[in-house]
């Protein structure tokens, strides 16, 4: 009865104390697969720009070296900005990315939705163009 006698107690304790249990490892993700962004080995920065958004709200702003593209839901800000040295071979200087709204419509009396969706304002340094074709 370890309980009632202390030395039988303080060896059990010695011997518990011997033993440490090993701490497991847990496994760590690559540096290249990170939450948001795009990986860094794999997947190419062609697949963020969607396609140019040719607006009439979109044109007067060209004017001024800003141009925008619609681009994929979970792009980031630095991922667009890659994207466009990618593509376009231009390093932008501001990019501006934002989320457009779905809309409901009604059309033969029923209810839909058009998607919605991100967009992306990109400026340029004053000189540099985009010829879209």
């Amino acid at each position: 009865m370890a309980f009632f006698n202390p030395i039988k107690r303080k060896k059990e304790n010695k011997e518990k104390a011997v033993s440490p249990k090993k701490k497991e490892k847990r496994a760590l993700l690559p540096a290249a697969v990170r939450v948001g962004g795009l990986a860094k080995s794999g997947e190419r920065y062609s697949s963020v720009l969607k396609n140019p958004r040719i607006t009439e709200k979109a044109s007067f702003i060209t004017e001024d070296g800003a141009y925008t593209f619609d681009i994929r839901p979970g792009a980031t800000k630095r991922d667009v900005a890659q994207a466009m040295k990618e593509i376009y071979g231009v390093t932008p200087v501001k990019v501006r990315t934002l989320e457009i709204p779905r809309k409901n419509v009604y059309a033969r009396g029923k209810q839909g939705v058009v998607a919605g969706g991100r967009k992306a304002i990109v400026y340029l340094k004053k000189g540099e163009r985009i010829e879209f074709i």
